[in-house]
This record gives C-alpha cells, sequence and structure tokens, in this order.
C-alpha cells in the first residue's frame, strides 16, 4: 500500500476530531439531532482549517442511518463507510477551479432533478466556489434558492468576498478561524504519539509558528520533518529544512545593529544565505521582533511575547525606546514589500540592517568622558562620581532597590507609601540606626536659578540631593507611564524646526519619573544632561510641553549612575518615614508680547555695541 500523507490519515473522522472549530460544530451537531438541515452551507475561512473535512462529516452525519442521532456519524453504517472510501454516488465533490465553467453548472442543474441512489440526501460539495465565473453563479441561483428536498449544498471557499452576495444570502454562513495554538500542540502531539515520534516541545512550538493557523499546514510540516529525522524531532530540525534562524540567531543578528558592528552583521547575513535561509521569512521574524519590542515597552506584559523570554527581551530594550523599534518595523515593512523588485536580495537585506543601525544611533552628542586625538583614536577617562549627601549612611547591599517598580512592577509593600509609583518593599537588613543618620530634607519650593554654574556663558542648573528626593516624593507611577509614551511619540513634532533640537535631545533619554508638575529623565551622556538643564533650553523645553501637550511640565536631566543612588537615599528616608513634602514646581508665564519685547531689546543692545555713540534712536 502506498504511503499516506499524514492530513489525509489523520483527517476527522467524526466531529470530536475537529480541532479549533468548536462553535461551528457545536452548531452543526444540532441541527442535525434536531433534523434541521438547510439546503446550502458556505464555509469560508483560512487555508487547511477544516472546511472540506466538516463538509464530508457533514455529509456522513446527514445520511448516517445510525438511531443514536447524537452519535453520528457513526463510521459503522453502509453509507459511513461508502463516504470514507469515497464510493458514495449521492455524495459529489466537484473542484470550482477547473470546472467553472456555465456548461459544467447546466451539468450539475440536469443531475439535481433525479434523487440519491443510496442515501437519504444527495449533497454536492463545491470547493474553491469563488472560482466560478460570473455566468456559472447566475446559472446556479435558481437551483440553490429552491433545491429539492433531498439536495444539499455545501460551497467551500476561503475568499469569501468574491463569491456573489445573491450567493451568500442563500446560504448559512460559517466563518472558520485559524486554529489556536493550544488546540495545535495537542493535535501535533497525537499524531506524533500514534506515529512512535520521539519530540522536544520546542519543535511543536517551530512547527505551530510555520503553520501560522493551518491544521493541515501543521501535518504537512511535519510529515516533511519526520522524513528527514526519522523517530526524533527537534526544533533545530525544523529550522534547518525549512532554512529559518533560531531565536538566539535572530536576537544576536539584531545585537549587531543595534550596536552599529556592521562585519557581524553583514557576516551573519552572508553564512544566513550560504546555509539556506529564507531571508523573507527572515524579514518577516524580525518585524514580529520589533513588534514585540514595542508591546514590551509599553505594557510590560510578558504574556504578549511568543518569540522570546522575559530575560531576553529585557536585554533587547535596555535603554532603547519604542520609537526606534518602530521606525525599524517601518523599515523591514518597506523591504518586504519592494523584494518582488529586487535582483540582490542579500545586498537589499544588508542596506536595510545599515538603515536599522541609525534608528538606535541617534545621539547628537558624543560622551564627555572621552577625548578625541587628532589621529581619531578615543581615549576613554573614568567617570567621575556624582556628588552625594545621603548615601554615605546607607549600605548598597542592605536596601533593596525601591526604584524598581518604576522599570517594573513589585510585589507591593505592607506599608504606606505616599509616592504612588512605589510598589516594592525595602529589605528588612537596614538597621534603624541607618535610618536615623540619614537627614531629613526641608524645602518649600525649587527655585529657577542655578545651583551651581557651569564654567561657560550658559547657566546650568544642578538640583541637590535633597531637592530630587522632594521631587520623587510628590511622582506618580501612572504619569510616568504617560510620560514614557509621549516620549515615544516625540518624533511628529520633528516638522518644526524650532523643535528638533528639543526633541533630539529628549530621544537620548528614559524617563526615570515624572508628577504633575515635573519629569525626571535619565541619560548617560554628560552633554545631554547639561544641555537639558542649560536655563535657556529649561524655558524652550517648558514652551514646547505646553504647545505641544497642554501641560505645563519641568524637565530635568541627570546621570544614569546618579539615580540608583537616589534610589537607596529614597529607600532609607522611606524607612525611616523622613521623606519630605512634595515639591510644587513654579513655573515662568510665557507671553508672546514678553517675547517679542525681550527680542527687541537684544537687538537694540547689538546695534549700539556696533555703532556706539554715532547711534541715534528715534520713536
Amino acid at each position: 500500500m502506498s504511503y499516506k500523507a499524514l492530513y489525509r490519515t489523520y483527517r476527522p473522522q467524526t466531529f470530536d476530531d475537529v480541532v479549533g472549530q468548536d462553535v461551528i460544530v457545536q452548531t452543526l451537531r444540532h441541527a442535525i439531532e434536531h433534523e434541521k438541515i438547510a439546503h446550502a452551507y458556505l464555509f469560508c475561512g483560512p487555508r487547511g482549517t477544516g472546511k472540506t473535512s466538516i463538509a464530508k462529516l457533514m455529509a456522513k452525519a446527514i445520511n448516517c442511518t445510525d438511531d443514536n442521532k447524537v452519535n453520528r456519524p457513526c463510521n459503522h453504517c453502509a453509507n459511513c463507510i461508502s463516504v470514507n472510501e469515497e464510493s458514495n454516488p449521492d455524495v459529489i465533490e466537484i473542484d470550482a477551479a477547473s470546472n467553472n465553467g456555465v456548461d459544467q453548472i447546466r451539468s450539475i442543474i440536469d443531475q439535481v432533478k433525479f434523487p440519491p441512489m443510496q442515501s437519504r440526501f444527495k449533497v454536492y460539495i463545491i470547493d474553491e466556489v469563488h472560482m466560478l465565473s460570473s455566468g456559472a453563479f447566475n446559472a446556479l441561483l435558481k437551483t440553490l434558492e429552491e433545491p429539492p428536498a433531498y439536495v444539499v449544498f455545501i460551497l467551500a471557499t476561503t475568499e469569501p468576498h468574491k463569491v456573489l452576495p445573491t450567493i451568500i444570502s442563500r446560504c448559512q454562513r460559517y466563518d472558520f478561524k485559524k486554529v489556536d495554538h493550544t488546540d495545535m500542540a495537542k493535535r501535533l502531539r497525537y499524531v506524533m504519539d500514534k506515529e512512535s515520534i520521539t519530540y522536544d516541545p520546542s519543535a511543536v512550538d517551530a512547527i505551530i509558528s510555520l503553520a501560522d493557523g493551518g491544521m493541515r499546514d501543521a501535518l504537512s510540516i511535519l510529515d516533511q520533518c519526520i522524513a528527514y529525522s526519522g523517530d526524533h524531532l527537534s526544533s533545530d530540525i525544523v529550522n534547518s529544512v525549512y532554512g529559518i534562524t533560531s531565536v538566539e540567531t535572530k536576537l544576536k543578528l539584531v545585537e549587531a545593529m543595534m550596536h552599529k558592528d556592521v562585519k557581524t552583521t553583514f557576516d551573519m547575513v552572508d553564512t544566513m544565505d550560504q546555509n539556506g535561509v529564507d531571508l523573507r521569512r527572515l524579514i518577516n521574524d524580525l518585524m514580529n521582533l520589533f513588534k514585540e519590542a514595542v508591546c514590551y515597552l509599553y505594557t510590560g506584559d510578558t504574556t504578549l511575547l511568543q518569540m522570546c523570554s522575559k530575560t531576553q527581551m529585557d536585554q533587547l530594550t535596555h535603554h532603547r525606546t519604542a520609537h526606534s523599534f518602530l521606525e525599524a518595523i517601518d523599515i523591514w515593512l518597506k523591504t518586504s514589500n519592494e523584494l518582488k523588485y529586487v535582483s540582490n536580495l542579500v545586498s537589499y537585506f544588508q542596506v536595510s540592517a545599515l538603515k536599522t543601525m541609525e534608528c538606535f544611533d541617534k545621539q547628537m552628542f558624543e560622551p564627555s568622558n572621552t577625548n578625541v586625538q587628532a589621529s581619531g583614536d578615543m581615549i576613554h577617562q573614568p567617570v567621575a562620581e556624582p556628588s552625594n549627601t545621603i548615601t554615605d549612611a546607607v549600605n548598597q547591599d542592605t536596601v533593596k532597590p525601591i526604584f524598581d517598580a518604576m522599570v517594573e512592577p513589585q510585589q507591593k509593600s505592607s506599608e504606606a507609601i505616599p509616592s504612588t509609583y512605589v510598589e516594592s518593599s525595602i529589605n528588612e537588613n537596614t538597621t534603624d540606626s541607618e535610618e536615623s543618620q540619614s537627614p531629613q530634607p526641608n524645602i518649600d519650593s525649587i527655585s529657577l536659578q542655578p545651583l551651581e554654574e557651569n564654567h561657560g556663558s550658559t547657566n546650568v542648573n544642578h538640583l541637590a540631593d535633597d531637592q530630587y528626593i522632594a521631587l520623587l516624593a510628590g511622582s506618580d507611577r501612572q504619569i510616568k507611564h504617560e510620560e514614557t509614551n509621549r516620549f515615544a511619540s516625540l518624533s511628529q513634532f520633528r516638522s518644526d524646526l524650532n523643535s528638533a533640537r528639543l526633541i533630539s535631545l529628549l530621544e537620548q533619554c528614559s524617563v526615570y519619573a515624572a508628577g504633575n508638575d515635573f519629569v525626571l529623565v535619565t541619560c548617560p551622556y554628560p552633554d545631554v544632561i547639561d544641555a537639558i538643564n542649560e536655563d535657556k533650553t529649561e524655558i524652550e523645553l517648558e514652551k514646547f510641553y505646553r504647545n505641544a501637550f497642554r501641560e505645563s511640565k519641568r524637565i530635568y536631566a541627570l546621570n544614569e549612575e546618579h539615580g540608583k543612588l537616589l534610589r537607596q537615599q529614597f529607600a532609607t528616608l522611606f524607612r525611616s518615614h523622613n521623606l519630605p513634602q512634595p515639591l510644587k514646581v513654579e513655573f515662568r508665564s510665557f507671553s508672546e508680547n514678553t517675547t517679542a519685547n525681550d527680542e527687541a531689546s537684544a537687538l537694540e543692545n547689538k546695534i549700539k555695541s556696533i555703532f556706539h555713540d554715532n547711534l541715534i534712536i528715534k520713536e
């Protein structure tokens, strides 16, 4: 006996065997049980989801002679056996792709006049019905509307929008859905157990990913992989057979692009091409990976992750913004759309990789802790530790960082916490003596004048640690989440040239904490921090925020290492119940007249400096 493909061998023989279409199965079972059989059905849905299989089950069930209607089809009576053997003269399958003319439909109309030969119903299963010509559809209309009582039509199609509305209105329509991952995995494991095939769970996940919701596709993929591997199936075998890469390889490629490592990126792409990797499929996988990164940055929900683990995603998104990943998605989406015009796929893939590098390389300033010599070599100098007035009394190992809640949810503390974004607990090892040594800040307001003046001509505002702590006492977790989303959408304001510089600065930062009147950001680049904290830039940022988001917010920037120290200061003060009152930021009042007067005065002073006593100003 010749070999029979798995999807044919394990085609459902009863309604209980059907995978992933519970609603449709239940409806048809009730119709059979109560003998409410319609004269025409339309089965719509993606390929490989069970349309033809359920059509055959329906043909068997309505002709089954078992006394218990609930058990139909029984697969034991003469009618059921003849349908299974494809020898029943009253069940006629027609492929509309090759029989799509008016003549073939007229032949069906002529045959409909004759009653069934051995069954109760004569069933016509017309597959790919959308392929019928307009003339064939019109010829079928009258018969489909009022067929003889012993005739049932079952139409199946993957493209219901191509079926005439007059046909659809004469049928009971059932929309099939893609098979759920859980149901598909259960069926695949059942088939492999029946075939005595051992397997790794990761191999099942790989097949499900390739099948894209089609049970027939999944069984065909399994069939091919078994032919290659023999008695054991692993994810590496699936990847080899279908030319796809592992998650680890994809992450390594993305990391190389993020770090602007051109050589590693090109070498990996060349190696993949030589090993027969399907670069078109890889492009789709990269888009899905970037999409999951955006979803994770927006929500922090690990249940949305299907391609990689939480640890891998944390590493991928570390110090990255959702905006960067969205830009990368746009690049690869454009690449996917233009593949049909490309002659050299590898080179085009590499060009897209170079574009992606720019998405994650938006720095406008070089870090100030590096000196660039004339030869172009960079000599890295150690970064100076930020000033600290409180942390001497805190042992870093004894305090669990309370600010972790700003990055991801933690277990809530049993004590009442005034700052709503703080949700983690503090290590019990912190002693009362250590807590009592921490001073309690006493601050009422933040002065708009700089506490420290930069050596340059521009004032740079540096707040003291106790002022930062007072700011954080008024922060809110939900507001921080909203500000993070705003930062991710800043690129929409780039069309305004006056805002482009401000946006370029903010895109280098991550939101550290936020309140009703402030946003505290961290950044690894001192030049960017100084630029944001300049008195002039503070004013511009306040104006920008007011115009863009209709809110008054003051933006402060600090070093990432400094932010880690502030975590521990805040934790110590919280444990000793010494948190200061939240600060209320005082804002400048802006008006167009004031701005115009300032500009006029500046212009007048500049003219006076040029002409001195020779200048006469008339009102």
